[in-house]
């Protein structure tokens, strides 16, 4: 990536150990890294760093979500579901979610990521426990907009599948599949 200095930050959120607020200040990012904060006035042109302008800007670290469901994204706002109790309310999904293919999970996935950047999310946790035939979908987009994303290979209990009477097919993937995602991996955080 190179150098680049986002110039004249109204405010830098740290979330260091004394919750540090740097005001009016510069903020130089090297190969992905923080690598100063402070004032750059001098120094800009002599480094031939690219620059963007950062006044009326807050920057903050990234916030991490640690429970998603990216292949519900699709499904979220059915008007017919708002109201119902949670096993009624997956009884009545499943059905739905018993078609979904590779390029649902797929666009469900990007537009997921995307909405969580929108509001500061840059890292989420993608639980997905349905649907093996769109197994190798559920891994990518491995990267959309900045957010970073690592999934879940989940088995449901026998209680939840039996309690919301919930289709064996659609809730459990066999081991192999499992093992391959797994050697995969969604995303190595840097």
């Amino acid at each position: 990536m190179g150098k680049l200095v986002i110039k004249r930050l109204k405010a830098i959120v740290s979330c260091d150990a004394n919750d540090t607020v740097y005001e009016n200040a510069d903020m130089l990012i090297e190969d992905n890294k923080i690598a100063y904060i402070g004032d750059m006035t001098d120094g800009i042109r002599r480094m031939g760093a690219s620059m963007i302008d950062g006044r009326n800007m807050i920057c903050y670290p990234g916030l991490i979500n640690t429970h998603h469901h990216f292949y519900q994204y699709f499904s979220r706002n059915l008007p017919q579901v708002q109201n119902m109790e949670l096993f009624d309310w997956l009884k009545t999904l499943y059905e739905i979610w018993k078609g979904i293919d590779r390029e649902i999970v797929y666009c469900s996935s990007a537009l997921a990521m995307t909405e969580l950047m929108k509001w500061g999310c840059t890292t989420a946790f993608d639980h997905h426990y349905v649907l093996p035939q769109a197994a190798a979908a559920w891994i990518f987009p491995k990267k959309t907009a900045g957010c970073r994303r690592t999934a879940l290979c989940k088995r449901l209990t026998k209680y939840l599948r039996t309690a919301a009477a919930l289709p064996r097919s659609i809730t459990m993937l066999p081991s192999a599949p499992c093992a391959r995602l797994r050697s995969r991996r969604a995303h190595p955080f840097p």
